[in-house]
């Protein structure tokens, strides 16, 4: 369904820094494209947990804790979160001086745009759906 993660994250890799002028709107088209690709399969990683966790399968369940599975995913979503509810204030630029969860936090919002209430609309309207099928 997804193209291979080797292939996605090589494709995503810029050979020069991004060029400002005509290659540049290819380029962002391209890192859109990626993006969409990644959000789909990370959707489709999350539902696949969601579905199973009721099945208390303890050895697929030891699997997925004991890799530490969606760790980085988990922390990009706490940060994001933590962004959005703090009125846009974030911590300096680097987070220089700063300890890992600071630096962390900078990486996963830098450039971040806040979602619109309707976005957030959608978001509540999909969790709805997932808790009406006890995926939750």
């Amino acid at each position: 369904m997804f193209e291979e993660p080797s292939e996605m994250f090589d494709a995503m890799r810029s050979s020069s820094p991004i060029e400002y002028g005509s290659g540049d709107e290819e380029e962002l088209d391209q890192l859109e494209e990626q993006a969409r690709i990644i959000g789909k399969a990370l959707v489709d990683s999350g539902l696949a947990i969601l579905s199973q966790a009721p099945h208390q399968n303890r050895i697929w369940l030891n699997s997925i804790v004991d890799r530490q599975f969606g760790c980085d995913q988990q922390h990009f979503a706490d940060d994001i979160r933590h962004f959005e509810e703090t009125g846009r204030s974030r911590d300096t630029t680097w987070a220089e001086g700063r300890g890992k969860i600071e630096k962390r936090r900078v990486q996963n919002t830098m450039g971040y745009q806040v979602r619109r209430a309707e976005e957030l609309e959608g978001v509540c309207k999909v969790w709805e759906l997932l808790e009406s099928l006890n995926l939750t």
